[in-house]
């Protein structure tokens, strides 16, 4: 029963990292006429918003392995880790 509601705790974490990326890259303003109404429009892609994707995508891999390690019992830290170090260099290009 424990290990339910960890990974239901888990899945909830990993919904929160992808609405962290739609809120990180988008606007959500008001419509001037009517209140009631959203226009979305997509921020420009600066060198801090990378580190927080990036951030944001390494913790969204962190808990998925959590999921996969409570379910199947393999040790996926290092799969996580070879992951972090791999994005990161790749980030570091830019």
């Amino acid at each position: 029963m424990k290990e339910k509601i960890k990974i239901i705790l888990i899945v909830v974490s990993v919904l929160l990292a992808y609405v962290g990326l739609i809120v990180l890259n988008y606007y959500i303003l008001p419509n001037r006429p009517s209140q009631f109404e959203y226009t979305i429009t997509p921020k420009r892609i600066t060198p801090k918003r990378l580190q927080s994707l990036w951030l944001i995508c390494v913790l969204a891999c962190g808990c998925i392995c959590a999921i996969v390690h409570l379910i199947t019992e393999k040790k996926v830290f290092r799969t996580w880790m070879f992951f972090s170090a791999i994005s990161l260099a790749v980030l570091s290009f830019y």
